[in-house]
């Protein structure tokens, strides 16, 4: 699949994730604030669909993710605010994004 590029995250923003254009995103913001996630473009219920976020300094961030995120142990991860050193997750669907399993892959990833 194909890669975005880098996704503004600074202050209080919306950002959607378009499906249809990539499944491998990189998101970077240098000032506090809150990102609401959305995705757009899921496939239809009968296929499976997963993509990545790459994600600079989102530990300085309030993250309000998709609607109906699982994460493992039922809370999201808490993510690192070294600039350096990104965060990488994994979301995965089966039902056309009505239900979304998170993951974090790698936490400071150097």
């Amino acid at each position: 699949g194909a890669v975005s590029g880098t996704l503004p995250a600074n202050g209080t923003v919306s950002i959607t994730l378009n499906l249809n254009t990539a499944n491998y995103f990189t998101v970077s913001g240098s000032a506090a604030g809150k990102v609401t996630w959305a995705v757009s473009n899921v496939a239809p219920i009968s296929q499976s669909q997963t993509f990545v976020i790459e994600y600079t300094n989102g530990g300085t961030k309030t993250n309000s993710w998709f609607t109906n995120t699982r994460w493992p142990a039922g809370s999201a991860p808490t993510l690192s605010s070294a600039s350096a050193n990104p965060d990488v997750l994994s979301f995965t669907t089966i039902d056309a994004g009505s239900n979304w399993r998170g993951l974090l892959l790698q936490r400071g990833s150097a």
